[in-house]
């Protein structure tokens, strides 16, 4: 078996699917090459590369050697590094930063042979065809441009990328606040807080947990997953009602994680710093030991996640082997509208004070002794340091949300009807529509969810004419009226681009 001195370069695999690996530059060895692979000083073995349909054959890391011939061809014509000794030495160790400004995807088409590489660029995500058994310096500094970009057909994801974190949180509370109405200052903390957690994560036990705390359907889980999206962080939202502790009947504290490492696509690099919604918290709180014991149980077990510890968790998804999950730098927020002590709380300050502020009386704070007092554990608000609290939302609220909240139920109805069916809306008196959603929906009591309930109401019979008849561009005229009935609207094709108000729709606007 012929064998020659080489310098190798070792790539660490990680899977994406049957069809597709991904190898990262880990490290640079000099030791030998055999048809089997590439054998270090060591005398470690490592593998050479071939797509395969068995996972298992993905554990250990691949090496290929470099060619010193190539590698000196370079350095001849791009300038040696500074250096003064042993250059092959020097030019290897470049040569392995120069790769780890790229990762590579292999992706297996029909067969296992037939197998192209991408080589995706770290600094601009830029994307190019090489050949990973050959000399990459050369490749991919002097790579054709029609090869670029070529994304079609990897259907990739590049979120699993380390970079650096540059988070401007002006331009985050901006894009936050259209989404999520009336809600400034718990936007202002909460965005803080995260990006503090994930610039420094806990270092020096910097990291910060969050409890969000108010009226339900006021913007507590919207908040939140409107941050993750925006920072392309993963997320889970678990409601705590269906969790029990470990040996009773219901899900295990420990599926959440499990669904974390899911959700940021099986990277456990990416889930260590992601973001655990427990939702419906309020729900777990009990002064009465007799109610029920295994509420205490389950905070008791997520005091243990959020102290920041290393927990075994089961990957079903893959190899069903034990996986470790560091929580120390997961950012945990408690949710809870905590209904009866928030009324308490209003009840005595409207006793107390004749004159208070109506911002006051929509955003009461609650200390750690008044949630402790709740039913949850000491232990645990002791682990939440930062409490926001979400304001009821108000009727000027809801009419805001439907004027300027990119997420408004209206405005979807407005454009899915546009796009789809060919019909623009048109109101008589739109501020007096909003205006009349916002207090029926108000009347709910249900926060900005009532905002979908009314809309959905107001324009089912609409809708379902519109979904019957034909496909020409048509208008739809609705008033203040068609919120209480309906059926009271008026369709119509278009003639000369004109939107003339029917009489009946006209008389709602006197």
């Amino acid at each position: 078996m012929e064998t020659k001195e080489v310098y190798g370069i070792l790539f660490k695999p990680e899977i994406i699917d049957e069809k597709r690996v991904i190898l990262v530059p880990y490290l640079i060895v000099d030791g030998i090459t055999s048809e089997n692979g590439l054998i270090d000083k060591y005398e470690t073995s490592y593998k050479k590369f071939q797509l395969s349909d068995k996972i298992n054959d993905y554990d250990n890391m691949y090496g290929f050697e470099i060619s010193l011939e190539d590698l000196s061809d370079y350095y001849k014509a791009n300038g040696y590094p500074k250096a003064h000794y042993d250059y092959p030495d020097v030019c290897a160790k470049s040569y392995l930063n120069f790769a780890k400004n790229y990762i590579f995807l292999l992706e297996k088409n029909n067969s296992l042979e037939d197998t192209i590489c991408y080589a995706i660029s770290l600094r601009d995500k830029s994307l190019r065809i090489v050949d990973i058994k050959k000399d990459l310096l050369t490749q991919l500094s002097t790579a054709d441009k029609k090869d670029q970009n070529k994304t079609e057909n990897t259907n990739l994801s590049l979120n699993y990328i380390d970079k650096p974190l540059r988070i401007n949180p002006q331009i985050l509370l901006e894009k936050i606040t259209k989404r999520v109405i009336g809600q400034q200052d718990a936007a202002f903390q909460l965005i803080g807080t995260i990006c503090k957690n994930l610039k420094y994560g806990n270092y020096d036990g910097m990291k910060s947990n969050i409890l969000l705390y108010g009226p339900s359907g006021c913007g507590k889980t919207e908040l939140v997953r409107s941050l993750a999206k925006e920072l392309d962080i993963p997320l889970v939202i678990e409601d705590m009602t269906s969790y029990t502790a470990s040996g009773y009947v219901g899900d295990s504290v420990k599926s959440i994680l499990r669904r974390l490492f899911v959700n940021s696509g099986n990277d456990m690099s990416r889930a260590e710093k992601g973001i655990v919604v427990l939702d419906e918290i309020d729900k777990l709180a009990s002064t009465d030991s007799r109610e029920n014991v295994n509420k205490t149980d389950v905070q008791e077990e997520l005091l243990k996640m959020m102290e920041g510890s290393k927990v075994n968790i089961n990957d079903t998804n893959r190899t069903n082997q034990q996986l470790i999950m560091d929580t120390s730098n997961i950012t945990f927020i408690l949710c809870g509208a905590f209904t009866k002590l928030s009324e308490q709380k209003k009840s005595k300050k409207i006793i107390g004070f004749s004159n208070i502020d109506e911002n006051e009386q929509n955003k009461l704070e609650i200390d750690n002794d008044e949630f402790i007092q709740y039913g949850l554990m000491t232990e645990l608000i002791g682990r939440v340091p930062i409490k926001i609290p979400i304001k009821q939302l108000e009727i000027k609220d809801l009419a805001d949300i439907l004027w300027r909240s990119s997420i408004s139920s209206l405005r979807i109805y407005e454009t899915a009807l546009l796009k789809e069916d060919n019909v623009k809306v048109v109101y008589a008196n739109k501020p007096l529509f909003i205006n009349t959603i916002a207090e029926k929906a108000h009347e709910l009591g249900i926060g900005a969810r009532g905002l979908k309930t009314v809309v959905d109401e107001t324009f089912l019979e609409a809708t379902s004419e519109i979904g019957a008849s034909s496909t020409s561009k048509r208008v739809l005229f609705v008033s203040d009226r068609t919120i209480e009935d309906p059926s009271d609207y008026v369709l119509r094709k278009v003639k000369k681009g004109v939107y003339e108000l029917p009489e009946r729709i006209r008389e709602s606007n006197k």
